[in-house]
């Protein structure tokens, strides 16, 4: 997967390598809420190319980050518990504070990934 290959093996080093690269990070964070088919994921990032999305997801499959699984006769990606390492265990008051500011601004803005606002809806970041 690695464009970028830092030449250290740090834990931290380690990760940009592999969601460091362009989309692969907001891939993670739609999966984050769960299990997506390829047009769910695609949906929620309007404007990914789709052979970067297909690419992005293989790299990511590689890496050991997320599978691919059937369900019902379909194919979800999900996340691996390696990846599931990925999300944040604690999420501080002041970094709840930027998202819903941001999330507000936002939304007058563009419409947001529902899967974005899953995920913060999941974590209870999102006043209603």
């Amino acid at each position: 997967m690695a464009a970028r290959d830092y030449g250290e093996y740090g834990g931290v080093t380690r990760a940009l390598e592999l969601v460091g690269e362009r989309w692969a990070l907001l891939i993670v964070r739609d999966l984050l809420v769960g299990p997506r088919r390829y047009g769910e994921l695609a949906a929620g990032l309007p404007r990914i190319p789709s052979n970067i999305l297909a690419a992005r997801l293989k790299e990511l499959q590689a890496a050991g980050v997320i599978r691919r699984a059937p369900r019902s006769r379909v194919i979800v990606y999900e996340l691996t518990p390696y990846g599931r390492e990925l999300e944040p265990e604690e999420v501080s008051q002041e970094e709840v504070n930027i998202l819903y500011v941001a999330l507000t601004r936002a939304r007058a803005a563009i419409k947001l990934s529902e899967s974005f606002e899953e995920w913060l809806l999941h974590k209870q970041l999102m006043p209603n």
